[in-house]
């Protein structure tokens, strides 16, 4: 990822280092959705390699999240919180000029994330 161009403050690390997706994956997602444009650091074809896989881990991870809410592993509530965290993650700033890099706080904010998803598995 070049880190003049998208900035993660340790929240969004902990976050990118706890799901199925690479920091360069995130980077390219990122990308795409912002501006449309490849990334240029890549050739095309790792690029349309990459944002092919991207596209079918997220596929993946919808079919995954309805599978687990039918067996009853989350239940309805949890897209609700889901949703709720998002926002409240859209917040933060990720840019290091932010007002959130008290590391005590960006602890207890990881801490109280990573408890709220535990609180969701029902497993």
């Amino acid at each position: 990822m070049l880190p003049e161009e998208m900035h993660f403050n340790d929240i969004y690390k902990n976050i990118l280092k706890n799901s199925l997706f690479t920091e360069r994956q995130t980077y390219i997602i990122y990308k795409r959705l912002a501006t449309k444009k490849n990334v240029i650091s890549i050739s095309r074809g790792a690029y349309y390699r990459q944002l092919r896989q991207c596209r079918h881990k997220i596929i993946s991870i919808l079919y995954s999240i309805l599978l687990l809410q039918h067996v009853g592993a989350i239940d309805r509530q949890s897209l609700s919180v889901l949703q709720g965290l998002s926002n409240k993650l859209g917040v933060i700033p990720t840019l290091d000029k932010s007002d959130v890099t008290d590391p005590k706080r960006m602890e207890s904010v990881t801490l109280a994330l990573e408890n709220a998803l535990k609180k969701m598995c029902n497993v």
